[in-house]
């Protein structure tokens, strides 16, 4: 009898031992879902500017193929130009995002070496730069359809934040909420 007890409490030592060693699971951050979570809020504070054709910069955030796209420094409309450039409407002079790289569009969402992805670049320079709530945007931030778009490569960005501190993304607009900005950069 004495073994038994003996062997019951060494065999209970041996299994709390090993349980002790299996490392607990850690949760995972939930799934990111971009029809449920990252379009809404382009959808929210976005697509005002970035969903048409003459979006800034060609940068149309209405869908993930135009956010795979990219964007590009050549722009749409351009009154002075004398020759005809080549289309670059989404769904139709381009299948793929080797295509639209091969018509000179960048990755926003690509990470450069040790740099975050432009798009995330752009967000965290409107997020360190919020403009006042409800006031008068400042002169310097130019708006309309003559505005002159700056789009920057992403080996150009920190010149872009130097010279234009409160023109993060979104510009002109509410900022994001923690969470969506937190949604944004998974």
């Amino acid at each position: 009898m004495p073994h038994r007890l003996l062997a019951s409490i060494a065999l209970l030592f041996i299994c709390c031992a090993a349980q002790a060693q299996t490392p607990s699971a850690t949760p995972a951050s939930p799934a990111i879902s971009y029809v449920k979570d990252i379009q809404p809020i382009l959808t929210e504070k976005c697509v005002a500017c970035h969903a048409c054709n003459d979006a800034p910069c060609q940068l149309n955030l209405g869908s993930g193929e135009g956010v795979s796209r990219g964007a590009s420094k050549i722009p749409v409309y351009q009154g002075e130009r004398s020759e005809a450039v080549a289309p670059t409407r989404l769904f139709y002079d381009a299948r793929d995002t080797e295509a639209w790289r091969g018509k000179g569009f960048y990755s926003v969402l690509e990470a450069q070496g040790s740099q975050a992805a432009l798009m995330a670049r752009m967000l965290d320079l409107g997020r360190s730069a919020p403009l006042p709530a409800n006031s008068k945007i400042p002169d310097e931030i130019a708006l309309g359809i003559n505005r002159e778009n700056v789009c920057p490569l992403p080996g150009e960005f920190n010149a872009y934040a130097a010279a234009h501190a409160q023109q993060g993304m979104p510009l002109a607009v509410a900022g994001l909420t923690d969470a969506e900005y937190q949604t944004l950069q998974r």
